[in-house]
């Protein structure tokens, strides 16, 4: 979509909020893939793991996108500008990254937890048991 919608002001805000859904859709259901995947005395630790790679993937990311528009520039009346092919280079090195990533979320593996129904929780149940 952003190798395309680079022409307007409007296409630039559409992609960034298109963007910012996914990223938003993305940071919210890792937790719920991650608790899923891992014995559940490891849910913290692979959540703390998580927010690490989540940092590290970020900081990444970053220094790749600056030097991919870095090494695409035009001189204009003595400044440098970014030229489109560096944009769309930067765009499409985070969708081969995103699709890297659906790829191995893709393949983890999903374990099936005994999680109690509303039935089990039964008020007799919880005072005999608590007492």
């Amino acid at each position: 979509m952003a190798l395309v919608l680079m022409t307007q002001v409007w296409h630039i805000v559409l992609v960034g909020c298109f963007i910012g859904v996914g990223i938003g859709f993305a940071y919210a259901a890792l937790p719920t893939l991650i608790i899923h995947s891992v014995p559940e005395h490891e849910t913290g630790a692979a959540n703390g793991l998580n927010t690490l790679m989540r940092s590290i993937g970020t900081s990444t990311a970053s220094a790749v996108a600056a030097v991919l528009l870095a090494q695409n520039v035009v001189a204009v009346g003595g400044h440098e500008y970014t030229t489109a092919t560096g944009l769309r280079l930067a765009f499409a090195a985070a969708g081969l990254a995103a699709l890297g990533a659906l790829a191995i979320a893709w393949c983890l593996p999903r374990r099936e937890r005994n999680i109690p129904t509303q039935a089990s929780h039964s008020p007799d149940i919880c005072t005999e048991t608590c007492r």
